[in-house]
């Protein structure tokens, strides 16, 4: 199954404050774009099983942000911060947003107003004490 995009390059140009810059190709503006999304996935594969059924408006705003934030940040470096080129507020912002899915705070909202279906993975919570009296039935260096 094809993965659906999350943010066109127009959007991330418009974001970055792009929009009449020619200099700034569609080809680094994708770049930028695919970054945002692949950090996105690592992001939310810890809840959710990817492909996503749906891309939420607020999961696109963040990748929009994140890749016109890395691309102003990489294109304009830290001498722009506090001008309209500073990316790192833009980095930030969607950062937070992506760590806020990863860990639970924030949950993903399809357009039917109702939250997406999480993985249902079960994490480990510990392993057994050196006092328990029944050993675990499968250790680390085993192999299978």
């Amino acid at each position: 199954m094809a993965y659906a995009r999350y943010a066109d390059i127009d959007d991330v140009r418009e974001e970055a404050g792009l929009t009449g810059n020619t200099n700034i190709t569609d080809a680094i503006i994708t770049k930028y774009r695919d970054t945002a999304e692949d950090e996105a996935d690592g992001k939310i594969a810890k809840r959710y099983t990817l492909p996503l059924s749906e891309v939420p408006d607020s999961l696109e705003n963040a990748v929009i942000q994140l890749a016109a934030g890395l691309l102003l940040t990489k294109e304009y470096g830290p001498e722009a911060e506090g001008t309209t080129k500073d990316g790192q507020m833009k980095l930030k912002l969607a950062y937070a947003y992506l760590d806020g899915i990863a860990d639970g705070s924030i949950e993903l909202i399809g357009a039917s107003g109702s939250a997406l279906s999480e993985s249902g993975r079960i994490a480990a919570r510990g392993l057994p004490d050196d006092e328990d009296e029944d050993p675990p039935i499968v250790t680390i260096d085993e192999k299978f």
